[in-house]
């Protein structure tokens, strides 16, 4: 008899170190010509932005792309509104400028 409790306790350990770990939660917004977007959903304003995020799940992640031509300060702008949303997650920004000769 215990040695099946024994078996039945290693059993449950071994599945619990054995599943996978839950996939992160990242959102990747986009600031436009005319506002952001975080995947389908389209924001006009830094203050619907912020709604929209404090809306979303914890986020283990978010990342940052601009549209080239956009101007460092809206950047700025984006990740205040990312921290003012009460996201304590990693904020990353993927550039896209366009380097000249």
């Amino acid at each position: 008899m215990k040695s099946r409790i024994f078996a039945s306790m290693l059993a449950l350990l071994g599945m619990t170190s054995c599943s996978q770990p839950a996939a992160p939660v990242v959102a990747m917004v986009t600031i436009e010509a005319q506002g952001y977007s975080i995947e389908k959903t389209h924001y006009q304003s830094v203050t619907e932005l912020v709604a929209g995020l404090k809306a979303m799940p914890k986020l283990d992640g978010v990342g940052i792309t601009a549209l080239p031509g956009t101007d460092q300060t809206r950047v700025a702008q984006t990740v205040k509104a990312i921290q003012s949303a009460g996201v304590t997650a990693r904020i990353a920004i993927v550039g896209n400028e366009v380097f000249n000769k």
